[in-house]
């Protein structure tokens, strides 16, 4: 990597984003680990799925092959880049293909890249898929798949940064961005608690009896349960619309307070 200094900024997210996902839909998605190190964390969310965190490049390998199985092509929508004294924010947004079906869904990707020597690693990232299927504009073109010879290596090594060494990231920031990657998951959790249907028990006799009594006034308020039930549907249609910008603005919130 010596003697290649990294491009700018915008060709910087683009250029690595694209290296990223080729790589990924490709048949060397197994070097994928060689994006991050052993200081690296990632965060899987998927929607209806406990949101699922590895740390280190042996548990970051496992997880993003049984990820790799399922994905057939990457087509970016939408890709932020910005830059701070301790490294880049890069926010890419785009579509899936699951592999054997037609089904696309969305993605919502917060990477933090830090440097090191004359390039990058991938120091933190979250993954967000969003299960809702989608149809993909058609403006939008795949990403290219390609090999790990292609890979611009100062996005890639096959010698990542050292255990002992965070790249230029403040100790401090990193303490901030553990505590803060942490707080994602046990929230994604609590989420997952709370999508979960409520399964209710069956009417004890006394419960019977005491329904038996109402069912006039059961009878007379049936339409106006009708009109109650139909809310709550079109709220959640909204959720998946209103779930990616949110996802947008709470990367950006997050980085910010980790280098504040």
């Amino acid at each position: 990597m010596a003697g290649m200094p990294p491009p700018p900024l915008p060709q910087l997210g683009e250029s690595f984003a694209s290296q990223y996902y080729g790589l990924l839909c490709s048949d060397d998605a197994n070097k994928m680990h060689d994006f991050y190190s052993e200081h690296s964390t990632m965060i899987l969310v998927i929607d209806e799925v406990p949101a699922e965190s590895a740390t280190g490049i042996g548990q970051i390998r496992e997880l993003i092959s049984r990820l790799s199985v399922t994905i057939e092509t990457t087509a970016i929508h939408t890709l932020e880049c910005e830059e701070n004294p301790n490294g880049v924010l890069l926010v890419v947004s785009g579509f899936v293909k699951i592999k054997d079906t037609v089904e696309c869904r969305k993605f919502v990707h917060s990477m933090y890249l830090a440097p090191y020597q004359e390039g990058y690693f991938i120091k933190s990232d979250i993954l967000h898929i969003i299960t809702h299927d989608h149809q993909v504009p058609h403006e939008l073109k795949p990403v290219a798949p390609i090999t790990s010879k292609d890979i611009d290596p100062r996005f890639y090594s096959e010698h990542p940064p050292p255990v002992t060494d965070n790249g230029n990231l403040d100790e401090s920031a990193v303490k901030r961005f553990e505590r803060l990657m942490s707080l994602e998951v046990n929230v994604s959790g609590r989420d997952d608690l709370q999508n979960q249907p409520i399964v209710s028990e069956p009417p004890t006799a006394q419960e019977k009896a005491s329904s038996s009594n109402s069912s006039g006034v059961a009878n007379a308020d049936e339409n106006m349960d009708a009109l109650e039930i139909e809310e709550p549907v079109a709220v959640q249609e909204e959720f998946s619309q209103v779930s990616n910008r949110s996802i947008l603005c709470t990367s950006n919130l997050m980085f910010a307070m980790i280098f504040s």
